[in-house]
């Protein structure tokens, strides 16, 4: 590794970028990037520290958004008070994150630029139709997180630009979500993970729904016709389980020495029924 220079500022760290070459890489939490040196995978000429930026920092409510800053570590949002009000299972999600030292370090911008599958926060995110502001030297730009993830490890960030902020839309009334995840031991990747976010109207007719997978396939996903499935529904049994259905025919799993892939589909089928029976029993007794 060449020169590591901590930026004071977006533009500051902008600049030293523009004269490297595409042989620089960010780093914040560094919980991604510290691995992929020691494994030999990257070997930067720059590293550009952005943790100290304050302006890509904290969390905000702007009214119709809540923004979260792409330097702010796991643990400063697990304890937010507007995450809690407004994203409970956001932040309980947090929770399901390696250990302390990797919540108190790791970044949820970190999070999102190597687009890894098998993260619990990132399909969480999907689940809130989040954006995310990207920021070059000519300016910014605004992406959805849903095509941001492009393939496996393999992201919308292009040379030159920093991920600065998290634009997550305020949720209608009626409204709630839940993570679950199954993982083999504590702090290790888990084997699926299915987050649930339901919108209903005053008759308990289900209006939005978004169905987020972890490890279901190259790229933190959502599942989209089981999603239309339960939308125009009152979510009875039949239809949960036509959902369940529809959602392992989307799943694109690969099996390991440790997990086949049949015995992932159904863990994932499993935890997607629970979590949506879960939601759905939270707010009809909220309508």
């Amino acid at each position: 590794m060449g020169e590591y220079h901590i930026a004071s500022s977006v533009e500051d760290a902008l600049e030293k970028l523009s004269h490297c070459n595409g042989r620089a890489e960010i780093v914040a939490g560094g919980q991604t990037m510290m691995l992929l040196i020691r494994q030999g995978l990257v070997d930067p000429d720059l590293l550009v520290d952005i943790s100290k930026i304050d302006e890509i920092r904290g969390i905000q409510d702007l009214g119709e958004y809540i923004e979260i800053g792409s330097a702010t570590t796991y643990a400063e949002i697990k304890k937010n008070s507007i995450i809690k009000k407004e994203f409970g299972f956001y932040t309980d999600a947090t929770s399901e994150i390696s250990g302390p030292q990797v919540r108190n370090q790791g970044t949820i911008g970190g999070g999102l630029v190597y687009g890894d599958p098998a993260l619990d926060t990132p399909p969480v995110l999907l689940t809130l139709d989040a954006e995310l502001e990207i920021q070059n030297s000519q300016g910014c730009r605004r992406i959805s997180l849903e095509d941001f993830f492009v393939d496996y490890y393999e992201t919308a960030i292009e040379e030159g630009e920093i991920l600065t902020k998290i634009l997550i839309p305020i949720l209608p009334q009626y409204s709630g979500g839940k993570y679950r995840s199954v993982t083999p031991r504590q702090g290790d990747y888990a084997i699926a993970g299915v987050c649930v976010r339901l919108t209903l109207d005053i008759d308990g007719v289900c209006t939005t729904a978004r169905i987020g997978l972890t490890n279901g396939g190259d790229t933190p996903m959502r599942s989209r016709r089981a999603e239309k499935i339960l939308e125009g529904s009152e979510i009875g049994e039949g239809t949960i389980e036509e959902c369940i259905n529809v959602l392992g025919e989307d799943l694109d799993l690969i099996g390991d020495v440790q997990t086949s892939k049949s015995y992932k589909e159904m863990v994932f089928k499993r935890i997607a029924r629970q979590t949506i029976k879960e939601v759905k029993l939270e707010l009809v007794g909220g309508v």
